[in-house]
């Protein structure tokens, strides 16, 4: 009988605990598997980082700003969900990556000079880019798609020179310069697929570069009163719709790139709502076992033009099914894809590091997202949950144990009664 209730109590207080630990914790991914992701990827760069273009080697400066920060995070003696083995392995790693990098730059310069001056800013450091956690508002992605009425094409041309202008490295040698169709592009709404994330990445470049102060000044010009983040918070929010559509219908193999590619820009930017499960778990499995990301059946990239143009056709075909047709999309994707002697694809792979190193930070992050709203405020741990939490587990632990006693001393009180 004793035994017996001892098994209802442990029941019941592992019922009461359950019921109030984050849902965050139903995120279970094997510390080791995503370690060895990463470590494939790395290992993959320092063996090809010689043939890769400076929009490949951009992937493993993304990577290595995330490790990076881990590093320094646990080093500074801030709590994550890391081992000293795995925070040794991390640090082993982002040593190594940025000595990748930095042997990859005068490969870099030698491949295309004048592309390497206009924008060697995106591969000459590590992308440290870490915001607090924000959450989407799918209403205004809703309200974001219902404004598609056309308008500007964003050609790879326009997109340079609009990224080569807050670069200082355009035709006005000044960084910081955003002129006026430049910000019509860039802030325009209800965009979709590579050119959202064309704008997304423009102004997370703008705030890599310190132009932030500029930027905001113009998005109150143009009576944006949260400046660029508002901006960003419109992007992610109708990025995520978009990927939630796409994903609910079934995503193509020649999709895989953009999805990463969304993944990566909003996942760096804290919005914790594209940190999924599933999607992580896709991404892996495109994964190839040399750590790399190929092209799949359906998917095209090469460096060679008739391939390109190839390429374009899908992209202008996808964009056009996905954006009902109403504007012409980008002549490219967001950087120049390049098909290495392996069948590796250099952009491919740079996204998936992006997303992968993305997905990284915020597994070993101890706090997790809630509803924290357009100012991402920070919020409590996904994996402590904070002292009032603590506070609550503890009272109910408490009252398990006297709800456990109190029945056994009824039901031994019981029994006396029955024998006298």
């Amino acid at each position: 009988m004793v035994c017996r209730m001892h098994v209802e109590a442990v029941q019941l207080v592992l019922s009461l605990v359950l019921a109030f630990l984050p849902t965050s914790l139903h995120f279970p991914m094997p510390m080791h598997t995503m370690i060895d992701s990463i470590d494939r990827i790395v290992n993959y760069y320092a063996d090809n980082y010689q043939d890769m273009n400076v929009d490949g080697i951009f992937g493993l400066r993304a990577l290595e700003g995330q490790l990076l920060m881990i590093r320094e995070e646990y080093e500074q003696g801030r709590r994550l969900r890391l081992d000293r083995t795995t925070a040794d392995h991390i640090k082993e790693l982002s040593m190594k990556a940025s000595g990748v990098g930095n042997m990859a730059i005068p490969h870099l310069q030698d491949m295309d000079p004048e592309y390497f001056r206009q924008f060697k800013y995106i591969v000459a450091r590590p992308w440290k880019m870490r915001h607090t956690y924000r959450k989407a508002d799918l209403s205004m992605a809703a309200r974001q798609t219902n404004r598609r009425r056309g308008g500007d094409q964003l050609t790879e041309e326009k997109s340079d020179k609009c990224m080569t202008g807050l670069l200082g490295s355009g035709d006005v040698e000044r960084p910081c310069t955003v002129d006026d169709e430049c910000w019509r592009l860039m802030s325009a709404p209800g965009k979709a697929s590579y050119y959202l994330t064309h704008q997304l990445l423009f102004f997370v470049l703008g705030e890599q570069l310190g132009c932030k102060d500029e930027l905001d000044a113009l998005a109150r010009k143009h009576s944006i009163a949260g400046g660029v983040q508002e901006l960003e918070h419109r992007f992610c929010s109708s990025m995520l719709g978009e990927v939630e559509a796409v994903v609910r219908r079934g995503l193509k193999p020649s999709e895989q790139d953009i999805f990463m590619e969304q993944i990566f820009t909003c996942g760096i930017m804290g919005y914790y709502e594209f940190m999924r499960k599933p999607w992580l778990d896709m991404i892996l499995t495109w994964q190839d076992a040399s750590g790399c990301f190929r092209k799949d059946e359906g998917e095209v990239g090469s460096d060679e033009e008739e391939d390109d143009e190839a390429a374009n056709r899908v992209i202008r075909k996808q964009d056009k099914q996905m954006q009902g047709g109403l504007f012409p999309p980008p002549k490219r994707r967001l950087l120049a894809e390049k098909a290495l002697k392996d069948g590796c694809l250099s952009h491919k792979t740079a996204v998936g590091a992006g997303a992968l190193a993305a997905f990284l930070h915020y597994l070993v992050d101890p706090y997790v997202p809630g509803d924290t709203g357009r100012k991402g405020a920070p919020t409590q741990g996904a994996f402590e949950v904070g002292e009032q939490g603590q506070l609550l587990m503890l009272m109910l632990v408490g009252a398990a144990v006297l709800v456990f006693f109190a029945r056994m001393f009824a039901r031994r009180r019981f029994r006396r009664l029955l024998k006298i």
